[in-house]
């Protein structure tokens, strides 16, 4: 059963060769490399020192709006393009994402890179199950063949805590490998995002990662808002 409404779910596999599987690597530091953020972590500001309860920030910070589904609508959210990636702003949270291509046997690996920062001084909470807080569905193109990949929903999380002046990182890999030749729309999800450890909101509309893979030329990625 798909648990986010991203595209219609089901199809065939691409014709790639498998490649594992996902990775989330929560609160740990990427290495840098030229797709990869440029920011550092972050320090509280003499402000936010004062602050003894982040949550009493939050009755002057008005919660996003959200569609009759309880996700954040487009407008909640700020893009910025960045190099390197891009900025996406909600709830009092800077994301980076950020992709990396690897060269490998039968072709390219994508790795899809996430940093979070608090602004403001506040706490906010990202699901996290098993699988880690990103959510894929892709589709794969070659010549006039399309194959779309959904993503079926995992029973059970935890909740991973986005602080004040400590950013986290995480990260996932698209479980397969794209072919000279193909090319990769990957809508990219957030299982949930919320101002408690309990209570999420659906971010399906997060980033749209493309790859393009011509044959015999090395892949471009580019992050992109949904």
């Amino acid at each position: 059963m798909c648990a986010l409404s991203l595209v219609g779910c089901g199809g065939g596999q691409p014709t790639s060769t498998p490649r594992g599987n996902d990775s989330a690597r929560a609160n740990e530091a990427v290495p840098a490399v030229s797709a990869t953020s440029k920011h550092g972590p972050t320090q509280p500001t003499e402000a936010d020192a004062g602050v003894a309860d982040a949550g009493d920030l939050d009755e002057h910070i008005p919660p996003p709006e959200t569609d009759e589904l309880g996700e954040y609508v487009d407008r909640a959210k700020l893009y910025e393009a960045v190099p390197g990636g891009l900025n996406v702003t909600v709830d009092g949270v800077l994301f980076h994402v950020s992709v990396e291509l690897e060269r490998v046997e039968y072709g390219w690996a994508v790795l899809v890179k996430v940093k979070a920062e608090s602004l403001g001084g506040v706490t906010r909470y990202l699901k996290e199950p098993i699988t880690g807080p990103l959510v894929f569905v892709s589709q794969v193109t070659e010549g006039k063949h399309v194959e779309t990949i959904g993503s079926e929903g995992i029973d059970g999380a935890d909740a991973l805590a986005i602080e004040p002046g400590k950013p986290v990182w995480f990260e996932r890999e698209w479980d397969h490998v794209l072919s000279g030749g193909q090319e990769l729309l990957l809508r990219v999800a957030l299982w949930g995002l919320g101002r408690k450890k309990t209570e999420f909101h659906d971010l399906t509309r997060f980033v749209l990662v493309k790859v393009v893979a011509p044959k015999g030329r090395p892949a471009k990625a580019s992050v992109n808002p949904p």
